[in-house]
């Protein structure tokens, strides 16, 4: 996991810590922030075009020297390549119903990664076939096929994520019966239970035979300190918990959150389209009058910084050797590179 290091927070009189009285939004009521300005604010413009020579690119993400990319590609979804000269180094997962293939690819930018023995690994879900994943990618790229073990089977109909936290315990979040709600939910040896601290943001719901893409939402975990990070696409807050609610936060950004039940189906979403988790932070971005706002938040649920790109994107991450910033927009298949201002708060590599 990459270390994007911070100066000490400034004092934030914008941010107020006050009850909530909408009923269906998808936050802890008795724990909302609201936020309306950051310590910094940095405008990037002008980046650099970035050429990969690949097509079909879906999202993308960067660890240390290289940079995986998930693509269109059904024969070998995530394309490795070094970050240096953007040269191919394999191509790893297949879409199909055999051994060794998945029916849906998942996203690189949203599966996990961690460090096991000093090789980089991936957490993969496996919705279809109900089963959770461990991809060696280190491995994986020196033999130049998929070094990849199951690490759990016969997970939960409708799971959208699966977290392993310990040998016995997963964090399952997955729609209602009914599809009008997510119920997220610790599985312990093989029972369920719900955490009354999550009773909250499970209550959050759209009308029985509606879309259900309001509740849609990305889920992130730290491993580091057991902390997942929930930023929802069409909703403008951001929710950080513990997978039993011990520790629970909502982060909303507005004069109120948004009511699941008010989202409009094909209406532009001012959510939060990708998020990225580092050691100390998390940037979490949405697109806000045709620019990309990348929002920086430290693990406490402190604002640190705001960057604002001058360009539409529809994923980004940090290269922090190089002090740059990647951004990718699927609308147009277009690549850039910006390179990070020198005052940006002490950005440095930690290996």
């Amino acid at each position: 996991m990459k270390t994007i290091l911070t100066t000490p927070l400034l004092p934030l009189l914008s941010i107020l810590c006050i009850g909530c009285s909408t009923d269906n939004a998808m936050i802890f009521k008795d724990k909302t922030i609201y936020v309306d300005e950051f310590p910094s604010h940095f405008k990037l413009s002008s980046p650099d075009s970035v050429e990969t020579g690949i097509q079909g690119i879906l999202n993308f993400s960067i660890e240390d020297s290289i940079m995986i990319l998930h693509t269109a590609d059904n024969d070998a979804a995530w394309k490795i390549i070094s970050l240096d000269d953007m040269s191919m180094q394999t191509g790893l997962l297949r879409k199909g119903n055999g051994p060794d293939e998945l029916i849906s690819i998942p996203s690189v930018s949203s599966s996990e990664s961690l460090t096991i023995n000093g090789e980089l690994h991936y957490y993969i879900n496996d919705i279809n076939k109900r089963q959770l994943l461990d991809l060696n990618l280190s491995r994986s790229i020196t033999e130049g096929r998929p070094h990849m073990e199951t690490i759990r089977k016969d997970l939960p109909y409708g799971s959208f994520n699966t977290i392993l936290i310990n040998d016995s315990t997963y964090f399952i979040r997955a729609l209602s019966n009914d599809q009008t709600k997510l119920e997220r939910k610790l599985l312990e040896n093989n029972v369920p239970t719900v955490p009354e601290e999550l009773v909250q943001i499970n209550s959050a719901h759209v009308k029985a035979g509606t879309w259900y893409g309001p509740l849609c939402t990305g889920l992130y975990y730290n491993r580091q300190i057991n902390l997942l990070v929930e930023s929802p696409v069409y909703l403008n807050n951001i929710n950080i918990y513990t997978p039993d609610g011990s520790f629970r936060k909502s982060l909303c950004f507005g004069e109120k959150p948004v009511d699941v039940m008010d989202i409009v189906r094909y209406d532009r979403p001012e959510g939060f389209f990708h998020t990225k988790l580092y050691e100390n932070c998390f940037a979490a971005a949405r697109l806000l009058d045709g620019h990309t706002h990348i929002y920086i938040i430290d693990y406490e649920g402190n604002p640190v910084s705001e960057i604002e790109l001058d360009l539409p994107s529809t994923g980004f991450d940090f290269d922090i050797a190089g002090q740059r910033l990647y951004a990718y927009d699927g609308n147009t298949e277009s690549f850039w590179r910006y390179d990070l201002p020198e005052d940006f708060p002490e950005s440095l590599i930690i290996d």
